[in-house]
């Protein structure tokens, strides 16, 4: 197999795996806000034990063919690539913060709930942005 289409393959799996990580991170934000409704302790832990069995893999698929793909195109040095980390920590931080939430609500403890599915979708947008308009950044 040809460089180019390794890459092709490795973009493809890179896409694939962080569509079902932000997918994940957002249905936990609406899971979290939609809690509200009066849903069990069960309920939660089976929520997040099924998310975490999708979201954890794929991120970690997602972070190898990331840094594979930025390896390749040697683009560590990129300025777009840097604010596209940034945003990617930014991102890593809220699916932290919301499995924290889970955790908590599965103990049967109150959480406070703020509505983090529109920081989810504004910071994947800027991410899927960055990465497709990176020839503007060089």
């Amino acid at each position: 197999m040809s460089l180019s289409a390794a890459y092709v393959w490795i973009k493809a799996l890179h896409v694939a795996s962080v569509i079902v990580f932000v997918s994940g991170t957002f249905a936990q934000a609406l899971f979290i806000v939609t809690s509200k409704l009066e849903v069990s302790a069960e309920a939660v832990r089976r929520f997040h034990r099924a998310e975490r069995s999708l979201t954890i893999p794929a991120l970690l698929v997602a972070l190898a063919t990331g840094a594979t793909l930025a390896t390749i195109g040697k683009w560590f040095s990129s300025p777009w690539l840097m604010i596209k980390l940034v945003l990617v920590v930014v991102l890593l931080a809220v699916h932290g913060y919301q499995s924290g939430l889970l955790r908590r609500m599965a103990a049967g403890k109150a959480v406070g709930v703020r509505p983090m599915q529109y920081v989810v979708l504004a910071v994947a947008s800027a991410i899927a942005l960055l990465a497709v308009g990176k020839p503007l950044f060089r």
